[in-house]
């Protein structure tokens, strides 16, 4: 096999140590974003998950709904992984290529471009409408060609609009009488002038 679609001495033994990392984490299938664009990591170092809430620095009035002076943040997740020219789940096939650590670091970049809601599923649990906050890439000897990685995510909070009917505060009735009376006086305004009309009829042949 071309040397060029080999790893690396330290860089299998690095995807090798991950592999036992990750075995350990139970996490062999880390993955960020769904499909194609899809990112897996082949070992997983670290997992860390945040839920805060901010509570209100104003006195609060006895008696009051306490719920209504705590906002909740945004969850956060800390993901630190390595990606590797040997994907772990692929090891059983042999199929090895020397770029695939840079293509799918540069996939993460991307998604990171997008800003964009991702879900992010682990052998924990499956974390839904998160965003790429911040990429931190980490290289050194003893990864060989592999690549470290740390994300942080945030939780996008979404909020749902409701609509509501406004209803009249009017009185019963009002609308309706200040109709009638523009009404009456239009009619009455008709009248007047039908009987001015008359009048100056009548004088021009009395005259």
């Amino acid at each position: 096999m071309p040397s060029a679609f080999l790893p690396s001495a330290t860089g299998t033994l690095a995807t090798t140590a991950g592999a036992a990392i990750s075995l350990v984490f139970g996490d062999l299938a880390t993955r960020v974003g769904t499909g194609l664009d899809a990112v897996t990591f082949d070992a997983v170092v670290q997992e860390s998950f945040s839920s805060t809430s901010t509570v209100t620095k104003h006195p609060v009035e006895t008696g009051a709904h306490i719920a209504d002076h705590i906002q909740d943040q945004p969850d956060e997740l800390q993901i630190e992984g390595i990606l590797s020219n040997v994907p772990v789940m692929m090891l059983a096939s042999l199929r090895v290529s020397s770029l695939r650590a840079e293509e799918e670091y540069d996939k993460l970049l991307a998604l990171k471009e997008k800003k964009e809601p991702l879900a992010i599923y682990t052998s924990r649990r499956e974390y839904e409408d998160y965003v790429i906050t911040r990429i931190q890439r980490t290289r050194t000897p003893d990864l060989g060609d592999s690549v470290k990685v740390s994300l942080g995510l945030e939780r996008v909070i979404f909020a749902q609009s409701k609509s509501a009917a406004i209803q009249s505060t009017r009185p019963a009735g009002v609308q309706k009488a200040k109709t009638n009376a523009g009404r009456a006086a239009k009619k009455a305004a008709d009248a007047a002038k039908s009987q001015s009309l008359l009048t100056k009829i009548v004088s021009f042949f009395a005259g």
